[in-house]
């Protein structure tokens, strides 16, 4: 009793002062959740902007929008867009999870502010990386803000939505579980990094080297043989099986593949050299390195787990690969954001250290103001017609006259992300002239489903060419039921 009557007689807890405050781990830590939570915030406004006011180039958006929404709603995810099964296309099995989770919130918006949750939460390993190493949170700041600078982590917003969002954060957090010794959560990063494409072991066999060299042979003996066992079954077994057919990007590789790439660089490797020369490709690797001042080239071993997919970039003829804007860029720049705070690292001198970092970050903001998308930069981010005139009423009006369980083919800008929530969506002018759909030898052929369509969204006038031709074969079946603005709305007859 007595002790009961003295905890009374104390009165409530005095609050803490602000001295107790900031003596605190977390608090310290605030300026750098405080700068993740405005670049998310930014972005995603952005990109919510960019869609409502149908400035987004569709297509890419559409795949993956109608994709996760079959997956959510437990169809077969087959992808009328593109005519491929959505694990056949690539094998993004990360996208199981994210349906789900999708379902929560509006799609696609639900997506676009997902893609910049993860690229900015990426800044948070590369952080705490950082403040463990160097023992800096000025230098850990600097070096999580410069990858958040980078140009190819900002560009992505108007390049609509791509699953590498994902696979930068798992393979930066993988790196980061590496460097600490955290085996379980070096695992869990692995396999979900591998999941988000087929050619990601190319980035998980270089960390499981490292691994192996630097921290504990089993486990980077174990991590790399579950990348080159999962990469096998991958693309030898479930992209043919979901596709039917063997992966349709192997025409990537120059010189006639594989075989012809290897045969020119013994035979003739000055053929090769000059192939590297052309498509901007010494300019892209300029750019990757400068947007983060080439700090990691001071101890470059952890950036070199980048090296495969670079060489793969260079090398493609798909110009998207070695153009540091598009998405393909974005998990190297991650790599070599947490390869800058090795280097760092490895400096013998608090001087060093702070010359480092202040390169580092110096060519992140250079970078951001010459090629990215913050207030301060050059560029700025195209945010589509406003929803206020006329041709974005006229567009939502001829929206709404398509029912929700309808067939329809629509001409793919800017249509197709806002009717993809359907099973049967084709970008014009298919099915009724296959274009660039399914498998590459299918192409001018006309569809079986072609039959089943019941609208058409078109300009009005349609572009010429293969757009009136094939028009021309199918008037008949269709009139007019909404018309507004150069858009009309068709439906099938009877």
């Amino acid at each position: 009793m007595p002790v009961e009557s003295e905890t009374r007689d104390r009165g409530p807890k005095p609050l803490p002062s602000i001295r107790e405050l900031l003596s605190r781990e977390w608090v310290r830590d605030v300026p750098i959740y405080v700068i993740v939570f405005v670049f998310i915030v930014y972005f995603s406004v952005a990109s919510l902007n960019l869609l409502a006011g149908r400035g987004y180039p569709s297509f890419d958006l559409a795949i993956f929008d109608q994709g996760i929404w079959l997956l959510g709603h437990f169809h077969v995810p087959f992808v009328t867009i593109m005519g491929r099964n959505l694990f056949g296309d690539h094998s993004q099995f990360i996208l199981i999870p994210v349906a789900f989770v999708a379902r929560l919130f509006p799609e696609p918006q639900g997506l676009l502010v997902m893609q910049w949750t993860f690229i900015g939460a990426t800044a948070l390993p590369i952080y705490y990386t950082a403040r463990k190493l160097i023992g800096s949170r000025v230098i850990a700041t600097a070096l999580a803000g410069a990858f958040l600078l980078n140009p190819t982590a900002q560009q992505v917003s108007v390049m609509q939505f791509h699953p590498e969002c994902f696979l930068v954060f798992f393979v930066v957090m993988a790196i980061y579980a590496a460097i600490e010794s955290r085996f379980v959560l070096l695992f869990v990063m692995v396999v979900l990094a591998l999941l988000v494409k087929e050619d990601v072991a190319a980035m998980i066999v270089p960390l499981a080297v490292w691994v192996y060299l630097r921290r504990d042979k089993r486990i980077g003996g174990q991590i790399f043989a579950i990348a080159v066992g999962w990469a096998l079954v991958d693309n030898l077994l479930l992209i043919p099986a979901f596709l039917g057919h063997s992966t349709i990007y192997t025409n990537r590789v120059p010189f006639g593949g594989f075989r012809g790439l290897l045969r020119t660089a013994i035979r003739t490797p000055g053929q090769l050299i000059s192939y590297l020369r052309t498509d901007s490709r010494p300019y892209y690797l300029w750019q990757l390195g400068f947007a983060s001042g080439f700090g990691f080239l001071l101890a470059p071993e952890i950036a070199a787990i980048a090296a495969l997919v670079i060489i793969e970039n260079v090398l493609s003829n798909n110009i998207y690969m070695h153009t540091n804007t598009f998405w393909y860029s974005l998990p190297l720049e991650g790599i070599l954001a947490m390869g800058c705070v090795w280097a760092v690292s490895r400096q013998r001198s608090v001087r060093r250290m702070n010359l480092v970092t202040s390169a580092v970050f110096v060519g992140a903001l250079w970078s951001c103001i010459l090629w990215g998308f913050a207030p301060f930069s050059d560029a700025r981010i195209y945010e589509g017609p406003s929803t206020q005139t006329a041709a974005f009423k006229a567009m939502t009006y001829v929206e709404q006259g398509v029912p929700s369980n309808a067939s329809v083919s629509a001409y793919f800008y800017p249509w197709n992300a806002a009717l993809d929530h359907r099973t049967q969506i084709f970008s014009w002018t298919n099915p009724f002239y296959d274009n660039a759909y399914g498998l590459p030898d299918q192409s001018g052929t006309r569809l079986r489903v072609a039959s089943h369509v019941d609208y058409l969204v078109l300009p009005n006038p349609l572009p010429s060419g293969i757009d009136t031709t094939t028009f021309a074969t199918i008037a008949s079946d269709y009139h007019v039921v909404r018309s507004a603005n150069g858009w009309r709305l068709y439906k099938k007859n009877g």
